[in-house]
């Protein structure tokens, strides 16, 4: 897959001598993707490999000896990389105040490494679009005018994939639009993986709020953080897979009405490395 680590490594056969020792210099199609040293006994070492292209590659490893006599190829090994899955989510407020102008955020991710390009497609509930924006770095950002009247305003992304990615598409976010709202938006890690440490943002409007955010995920409460220039943070280590509903809730200033910002997110496995096995021929 696509942005996903591999690990490559050839077998070399020795014959009887003093030695087999050399160098292995390995191929992906005609781009050197890693060399390493060989033993005398001829035992050989393993080099990593993150194809960032889709389609087939022929992959081959070549062996020099130390002495300069000696050479030998391995077979071309001829391996399937696939277009990677992705991930979209809309980041933005769960309140708003009537007339005023909203960022809402699109992510598109991976399991491994590969950021996306291509573009993402904001659009309402019933698909009408209202903007497409290039990915930068994975990211892309709309401004969006409330209406001037109290109502419901549901969005959601569209992602259309560059040459290695496959297309995917967010939840809808609902915003709940009133004279009285105020603006919290959440952000979170890049990827949130099995066993790692995500990071939770809040940002609340106006900067000069006080007080307390809640984080919680689903049910759960993670963290109640102190609001520092506008900003509290949390953090939480998944142990699971799965989808989560991510909330962060401010219960009100002297100056700031109570406001709150969700997001769903997917929590998945760091893929393994897969052993691909090239074989020199006995040298």
């Amino acid at each position: 897959v696509v942005g996903t680590a591999q690990s490559l490594h050839a077998d070399v056969t020795v014959s009887p001598g003093p030695d087999s020792s050399g160098t292995l210099t390995y191929y992906a199609g005609t781009v050197i993707v890693g060399t390493g040293t060989v033993a005398s006994d001829g035992t050989s070492p393993s080099v990593p490999w993150t194809p960032n292209i889709a389609g087939s590659v022929a992959l081959r490893a070549d062996f020099a000896a130390t002495d300069g006599l000696q050479t030998a190829q391995s077979a071309v090994v001829t391996v399937t990389i696939s277009k990677v899955a992705t991930v979209t989510l809309v980041l933005g407020p769960d309140n708003a105040k009537t007339g005023s102008v909203v960022v809402f955020t699109a992510l598109v991710r991976t399991a491994g490494t590969y950021l996306p390009g291509g573009s993402v497609t904001f659009v309402t509930a019933d698909g009408s679009p209202i903007e497409t924006k290039p990915l930068d770095q994975g990211t892309a950002t709309t401004s969006i005018l409330m209406p001037i009247a109290p109502t419901t305003f549901s969005i959601r992304a569209k992602y259309t994939p560059d040459t290695y990615a496959l297309a995917s598409e967010s939840s809808v976010l609902a915003t709940v639009v009133s004279v009285s709202g105020s603006n919290v938006e959440l952000s979170v890690t890049n990827n949130v993986t099995l066993g790692s440490v995500a990071t939770f943002t809040a940002t609340i409007s106006p900067s000069s709020s006080s007080g307390t955010i809640t984080f919680t995920v689903g049910a759960t409460v993670i963290g109640v953080s102190p609001i520092a220039s506008g900003k509290a943070t949390a953090q939480w280590t998944p142990l699971s897979e799965g989808t989560f509903i991510i909330k962060a809730s401010y219960p009100g200033g002297a100056t700031t009405p109570a406001g709150s910002a969700s997001q769903t997110i997917e929590v998945r496995a760091v893929r393994e490395a897969d052993r691909i096995a090239l074989t020199i021929p006995g040298v």
